[in-house]
C-alpha cells in the first residue's frame, strides 16, 4: 500500500507518491483531470491513504481555497471510499518547492505543483 500526496489547486493538482516512506514528486494535472489520474495512481500504486495539503491562511482561519477543497475532499471520499483522507498544512509548500528546484539549477516553471505535493506528503510522512 502507497500513499498519495496532492498540492490541490484552482487550475492544476500537483501530485505526489510515497515509496518506501520518500515522498517523490509524481505528476501535473489539470483540476479538472484530477479523478481520472487518481483512478490510475490508486490502481496502479494500490493506494489506501490520500493526504491533501491544508489551505490555512497563516492566522488559522479557513481560506476560498478550503471551501473549494472541501467539494474535492466530499467527490474523493464517494469516488475512493476505501482511501483515508487527510488533511496536512501545506503552509509556504509552493515556495518552499520553488526555492529546492531553483538551488539545484532546475527551472520552477512548470515543476512547482508536483514538488509541492510532495513537500506535503513528506511532511506527513515525517510526523506520521
Amino acid at each position: 500500500m502507497s500513499i498519495i500526496g496532492i498540492d490541490h489547486g484552482t487550475k492544476r493538482c500537483g501530485i505526489a507518491i510515497e515509496i518506501a516512506g520518500v515522498a517523490l514528486p509524481k505528476d501535473i494535472v489539470p483540476t479538472g483531470l484530477i479523478l481520472h489520474a487518481l483512478q490510475k495512481l490508486i490502481a496502479e500504486y494500490h493506494t489506501d491513504t490520500i493526504v491533501i495539503g491544508n489551505a490555512l491562511h497563516l492566522n488559522g482561519k479557513r481560506s476560498q481555497q478550503q471551501n473549494i477543497q472541501a467539494n474535492f475532499i466530499a467527490t474523493l471520499k464517494q469516488e475512493f471510499p476505501h482511501c483515508k483522507i487527510i488533511l496536512s498544512h501545506e503552509g509556504f509548500s509552493s515556495k518552499q518547492a520553488r526555492f529546492e528546484l531553483e538551488s539545484v539549477g532546475l527551472p520552477s516553471d512548470g515543476h512547482i505543483d508536483d514538488q509541492a505535493a510532495a513537500i506535503i506528503l513528506q511532511d506527513y510522512l515525517d510526523k506520521n
